[in-house]
C-alpha cells in the first residue's frame, strides 16, 4: 500500500502546472524533428527525380542523335539509289553510302 502512496506522489509531481511548459517545449521540439525529417526526405526525393531525369536526358539527346543520323543515311542512299536505280554491287560499294 506504501508503494501505491508513493506511485500518486510522484504521479501528482509529474503533472504540476510548472510542469507544462517543459512538456509543451518538447512537444514543439518534437513535432519540429517531424517537420525537418518530412522536408529532408521531399528535398532528398526531388534531388533523385532531378538526377534521374538529368540522365534520361543524356540517354534521350544521344538516342536523337543515332536516329537522326541514321534517317539522314537512309537519306543518301534513297538519293543514290534513285540518280542510279540500275546501280551494281560493285558501284555501290565504290559509293560508301553506308559505312564499311
Amino acid at each position: 500500500m506504501h508503494q501505491a502512496v508513493r506511485l500518486r506522489k510522484q504521479a501528482r509531481d509529474l503533472f504540476r502546472l510548472t510542469n507544462i511548459p517543459a512538456a509543451i517545449a518538447a512537444i514543439v521540439v518534437a513535432l519540429f524533428g517531424i517537420f525537418a525529417d518530412r522536408q529532408d526526405k521531399q528535398l532528398f526525393e526531388e534531388r533523385q527525380r532531378a538526377e534521374v531525369s538529368n540522365q534520361v536526358s543524356l540517354i534521350r539527346t544521344k538516342l536523337e542523335g543515332d536516329i537522326n543520323g541514321n534517317i539522314q543515311l537512309v537519306r543518301g542512299l534513297v538519293s543514290v539509289i534513285s540518280t542510279e536505280p540500275h546501280m551494281t554491287q560493285a558501284r555501290f560499294r565504290r559509293a560508301r553510302v553506308w559505312p564499311p
